[in-house]
């Protein structure tokens, strides 16, 4: 948009109108085409293509439509998606899940939209080849500036947009640091590369959550961001606490211990249900709207250090200090399966290890983090792929 040069030109192999019309996608690696004879060609980049081959919609046959997108599809070069490089294999990546929404944003579609390796040997040998990071050249360090009082970091995350990390103090306080977007961070994305503000709204308040009677500094900790980023769920050993992130305010305060929160997660496609694990090792879906318990789940036996859901699977996934794994269905909150991490050789797991588990940006591989293992597992059943066992506790 910048340049008035012209980048590139395609015939889309002929049959075009004189005036066709042209549509995007939202991601910008598919471009629909108006042809002759009330017909439409889409246009695809190599990300583009990876999409049609992956993606299998019920009323579609997925492998005439990567036939078709191969040979009709001519590849759209000069428009390579932003983190990929042109011509990187189609086995290397996974869609994006962006792409997997449904009309006019609505994710309430993605119940029909189910992912599809086509050669799964070959695709997991490729995407999961581990690669170890162990020299310094290899990462770039900043430290944040902080001009607030200098407490233990018990959380922190990046935001979903990821122009921001929010921390949360052992003190119960959070703090937010924010890039701003310049001439030299023309995305506003986080970067090693520039300093970013501590933040605070003109009122000078603080997010601060309720402390429990018990010492803060043994208390656990836990947050979860909105989708959007607009509202943070906090906890800090005492009641739930649901912040506003431009004005720092507390819209409400929620579910008094015992038992206390120990995470949180919100679900994927309605910011007022919210899952909370709890001391007692229950998990209670809560509906903010109307502030009230919708379902308790049961299945762990010590307290819950991990929650993730996927929009894929239409699932939760749940750990605990017990080193299991749960698979719950978001349909009716039923369990589906439970499974106990294998330890190593000669390691029995510890009586309170924490485990943590995050879905991957494809929402069908799940990463499971223990003191003894880092494990790699996938959907719907979670059968493990891959396994590190860590060097210490």
């Amino acid at each position: 948009m910048d340049n008035t040069s012209l980048l590139t030109s395609i015939d889309a192999d002929g049959g075009l109108p004189a005036s066709p019309c042209i549509r995007f996608n939202k991601d910008g690696i598919l471009l629909a085409i108006s042809a002759s004879d009330n017909g439409v060609k889409i246009l695809a980049n190599a990300e583009g293509i990876r999409l049609l081959r992956t993606v299998e919609n019920r009323s579609f046959d997925a492998s005439r439509v990567a036939s078709t997108a191969a040979v009709k599809a001519p590849t759209i070069r000069t428009f390579p998606s932003s983190n990929v490089a042109v011509g990187t294999s189609l086995a290397d990546r996974i869609p994006p899940p962006a792409a997997m929404v449904g009309l006019n944003n609505d994710s309430r579609s993605l119940v029909d939209v189910k992912p599809r390796i086509v050669d799964e040997a070959v695709e997991k040998s490729r995407i999961w080849k581990l690669t170890e990071i162990n020299e310094p050249s290899q990462c770039r360090s900043l430290k944040l500036p902080d001009g607030l009082p200098s407490m233990r970091v018990s959380r922190l995350i990046y935001t979903n947009q990821g122009v921001a990390i929010l921390a949360l103090a052992a003190n119960a306080v959070h703090k937010l640091w924010k890039w701003q977007k310049n001439d030299r961070n023309t995305s506003g994305k986080a970067t090693a590369s520039l300093q970013p503000q501590l933040w605070q709204p003109s009122s000078g308040i603080l997010m601060t959550n309720e402390i429990g009677e018990s010492n803060p500094e043994d208390s656990v900790s836990c947050f979860a961001l909105s989708k959007n980023d607009s509202y943070v769920m906090s906890a800090s050993g005492g009641k739930i606490s649901l912040f506003n992130m431009m004005t720092f305010k507390t819209m409400t305060t929620f579910m008094p211990p015992p038992p206390a929160a120990t995470f949180l997660a919100f679900h994927p496609q309605d910011n007022n249900i919210i899952a909370i694990g709890m001391d007692d090792s229950s998990i209670q879906i809560y509906n903010v709207r109307v502030d009230e318990v919708k379902t308790k789940l049961n299945g762990h036996q010590k307290r819950i250090t991990g929650l993730a859901f996927s929009h894929v699977l239409n699932v939760l996934v749940s750990s605990g200090a017990d080193s299991q794994l749960c698979v719950w269905s978001t349909d009716g909150w039923e369990k589906q399966t439970n499974k106990f991490l294998q330890m190593p050789n000669g390691r029995a797991p510890a009586p309170l290890a924490d485990t943590r588990v995050q879905f991957h940006l494809d929402q069908t591989h799940l990463l499971a983090v223990h003191e003894n293992q880092i494990a790699i597992y996938e959907g719907p059943k979670i059968g493990m792929l891959k396994a590190v066992g860590a060097s210490g506790s």
